[in-house]
């Protein structure tokens, strides 16, 4: 769980990063302003998605929906 946690707040502050790098800048914000902005929009949307996607991985992985890593993946 940690894992997907740590995966998914990865993928969730980049995502952030690209698309409040272009909303703070159609507000226009500069500086420190800027860096305030967009840092604090990555981490509460990393932290966001990164819990969402541990919680879906935790549960999807005790249902059997991910194969394991054991048994060949295509029976041969």
């Amino acid at each position: 769980m940690k894992m997907g946690f740590v995966m998914s707040y990865a993928v969730g502050m980049a995502i952030r990063a690209l698309f409040g790098i272009f909303s703070c800048l159609r507000i226009r914000m500069w500086g420190w302003e800027l860096t305030s902005g967009i840092r604090k929009t990555m981490m509460l949307n990393g932290g966001t998605f990164g819990t969402f996607m541990a919680i879906r991985m935790d549960i999807a992985a005790h249902q059997g929906t991910y194969p394991s890593t054991s048994a060949p993946a295509h029976g041969l």
